[in-house]
């Protein structure tokens, strides 16, 4: 029993220091990416196009190279199988989470509308950067990250483990607290129990897709990024109720809304199995 128990916390420092090493090849990708795109286009790409390619070029590519390197084992096995009521189901509950804080903060005149201000160009680098975005975090921190250290530790610890290694790097974005902080935790809670039980992507990246679309959409910065959409928000005053200048994810709203939506979706997805 006791070489059981030794060869399982073994297998789960392994798992984690796996994680934290996928995270490293993911951020030197990031920057290393970024800097080939200025040199070869000087520049002449938008910052969502750029963004875009950078991250799903750092996402596949950190994952293609821990499978390669250290685990000998095909991408495909971490759930990339085209599931497309989940990923309509996921988009559609972060699309909705994101509407019914808005709706909650202009209830409340948190926040207010000053105008309206549809651009196709504008929409479609932030279809295709948060497209991007989708795919390659929810490979590296779901798929690789979460997949890995379930396999080890147990799918509830490698939930709550596996947020923190996703929020941690976001403390670094512009104006990152310690709300900001919670927010993403709880959203990277959010996505890892639409994996976790059920070892597929495309619900997680359906969710992470509305969440972060709609954030820009009706006007909130993504992660501390300002994004531009088709509205534009005003603050009558910043504060942590609608999450100030850092945006949606560091408002006590969103904390709330995350904190139940995940205790739901972790109660269903286990009760399904």
């Amino acid at each position: 029993m006791r070489t059981k128990t030794s060869s399982t916390v073994k297998a789960g420092i392994l798992a984690f220091l796996k994680s934290i090493i996928a995270i490293i090849f993911y951020a030197v990708a990031m920057a290393g990416v970024g800097a080939g795109i200025d040199y070869l286009t000087d520049g002449v790409l938008s910052f969502p196009v750029s963004q875009g390619i950078c991250t799903l070029v750092a996402g596949l590519g950190s994952v293609w190279l821990m499978r390669r390197l250290l685990d000998h084992k095909p991408m495909s096995a971490l759930g990339y199988a085209w599931d497309g009521r989940g990923f309509v189901r996921g988009f559609l509950l972060g699309t909705c989470l994101i509407l019914v804080g808005l709706g909650i903060l202009l209830l409340t005149a948190s926040v207010r509308i000053v105008s309206f201000s549809p651009d196709i160009s504008i929409v479609l680098q932030a279809v295709f950067l948060f497209v991007c975005v989708a795919v390659g975090e929810e490979s590296c921190f779901r798929g690789y990250i979460v997949g890995n250290m379930g396999d080890t530790m147990g799918n509830v610890s490698a939930l709550f483990i596996s947020g923190i290694l996703f929020s941690a790097p976001h403390l670094i974005n512009p104006d990152s607290s310690v709300m900001s902080f919670m927010g993403i935790l709880l959203a990277g809670w959010m996505l890892a129990a639409a994996y976790v039980f059920t070892r597929n992507l495309w619900k997680a990246i359906g969710i992470h897709l509305g969440w972060n679309l709609m954030q820009s959409m009706v006007g909130f910065r993504v992660s501390g990024l300002d994004i531009p959409g088709v509205l534009i928000l005003d603050y009558p005053q910043e504060n942590i109720w609608n999450g100030g200048i850092f945006g949606f994810e560091a408002s006590l709203v969103c904390v709330i809304l995350l904190s139940v939506v995940t205790a739901v979706l972790m109660w269903k997805e286990r009760r399904n199995l």
